[in-house]
């Protein structure tokens, strides 16, 4: 038994009875962790906790169980709300977070990330091209990095890779294939080699923006196997 002092985010929340609830936290030093806070539900409660903040928790480890005893708001991202595109885009990343963060990770990067792309989608700051800039940084943090500089099918290096056309594997041609024009690769490597916090500070056309979208999901999907229930919602961004 002992007490827990960390950082984070709320990545989702359950009711477990009339005034309880259950909660998944996304902790900077403890990675996701599952927590039962008592009364939240209740009109006096404490325990009220944002969808889109940033707070400080103290936590009381019972041994077989976690429950959150206090909690500081430090940031409230509320401008999030106020746009659609935003709102949808901010709640993919908590699940994306929630999905591909385990208990005991150094969650450090990840809420960092998390952050940041909030302050810019609290200004309703381009909302696709932010998701994007996250759906890259995020995966590459996890393992996950794209191909800028071959063919990711047949690792040819073409000195026609970059034609007219854009990036597009003459020996290859996939069907499934997105063309990415030479500024969507200097975006791309702009993303991937910035440190966190200045992923989001590329700036690009509305072309190059649908396309890295596009891309990123297109990534997403080929290489991390899991279900989204948001995935629908960004799809349309």
């Amino acid at each position: 038994m002992g007490v827990i002092k960390d950082k984070g985010l709320v990545l989702r929340e359950t009711a477990a009875n009339e005034s309880n609830k259950r909660l998944i936290l996304l902790t900077e030093q403890n990675g996701k962790l599952p927590a039962f806070a008592r009364g939240a539900l209740g009109a006096k409660s404490k325990l009220v906790v944002g969808k889109f903040s940033y707070n400080e928790f103290i936590i009381f480890d019972g041994g077989q169980f976690l429950s959150l005893n206090q909690v500081a708001e430090i940031r409230h991202f509320a401008g999030i709300t106020a746009c659609y595109e935003s709102y949808c885009a901010a709640s993919f990343m908590l699940e994306l977070a929630d999905k591909m963060v385990f208990a005991n990770m150094d969650a450090k990067i990840a809420v960092k990330l998390i952050l940041l792309a909030f302050a810019r989608l609290n200004k309703s700051r381009n909302p696709k091209a932010i998701l994007a800039a996250f759906i890259f940084k995020f995966l590459q943090k996890e393992g996950f990095a794209p191909l800028t500089q071959s063919c990711a099918n047949c690792a040819a290096e073409n000195p026609e890779f970059f034609g007219n056309e854009g990036l597009n594997c003459a020996n290859c041609r996939q069907n499934d294939a997105i063309c990415l024009n030479l500024a969507a690769v200097q975006a791309l490597d702009y993303i991937l080699t910035a440190e966190p916090a200045k992923t989001f500070n590329f700036k690009a056309s509305t072309d190059v923006i649908d396309i890295l979208h596009r891309c990123a999901i297109l990534f997403l999907c080929a290489n991390v196997d899991i279900e989204l229930k948001s995935l629908d919602f960004i799809l349309k961004l």
